[in-house]
């Protein structure tokens, strides 16, 4: 399971200043079997210059785009419909990974059997310092994050997922913000899901 194919889905509106650093961090993933499929989302700065030329540059980073603004739900579903792995893991324009975030999740996966797993992430920086930390060191401990518990809290950051395709459930599209928040209740309501 370690070695399946890993496609990362970037959903990018007017993100040309991060979009670039976003993307090479998902190519600097020390788990190699990577897809990168990149839904430029109707921007109006050059995100789709930058797309096309590492697309031309990478030949596992893959750019499409999307018209018209359609949000970031559309752009993600588009972009799991035009992907070929066997894990799903999601990237935002504005984040970048730690380069063994892919290998440890898998590894864990692995171990546990799991079929979906959140990482704690940190959120935002300035002058290089950490503004919040996504899941909080006293719920570490907790390890399984249950249906009950979701109830209350969104435990899991969509950068921070990784999951198996067959388990991805459609984020709801006429949503702009928190989208990801209902997918990710039905999935711990109906698997084995664990935090790291």
């Amino acid at each position: 399971m370690k070695n399946h194919k890993v496609s990362i889905i970037i959903p990018c509106f007017n993100n040309g200043k991060t979009i670039e650093r976003c993307v090479l961090s998902a190519l600097k993933q020390t788990h190699r079997n990577i897809e990168i499929i990149c839904i430029n989302d109707g921007p109006s700065d050059n995100s789709w210059n930058i797309l096309k030329k590492l697309s031309s540059l990478y030949g596992n980073v893959f750019a499409f785009n999307n018209e018209d603004n359609s949000g970031p739900s559309f752009s993600r579903i588009k972009g799991v419909s035009l992907s070929t792995g066997h894990f799903l893991s999601f990237l935002d324009a504005d984040d970048y990974w730690h380069p063994k975030k892919l290998e440890l999740q898998l590894s864990f996966i692995n171990d546990e059997n799991l079929d979906f797993l959140g990482s704690t992430c940190s959120i935002g920086e300035k002058n290089n310092q950490e503004i919040n930390q996504g899941i909080k060191k006293e719920h570490l401990k907790l390890k399984i994050i249950s249906f009950n518990m979701m109830l209350f809290k969104n435990y899991f950051q969509t950068p921070a997922v990784i999951m198996k395709r067959d388990i991805f459930i459609p984020f709801n599209e006429n949503q702009r913000f928190s989208e990801d928040y209902m997918s990710w209740l039905v999935i711990v309501y109906n698997k084995k899901t664990n935090v790291d």
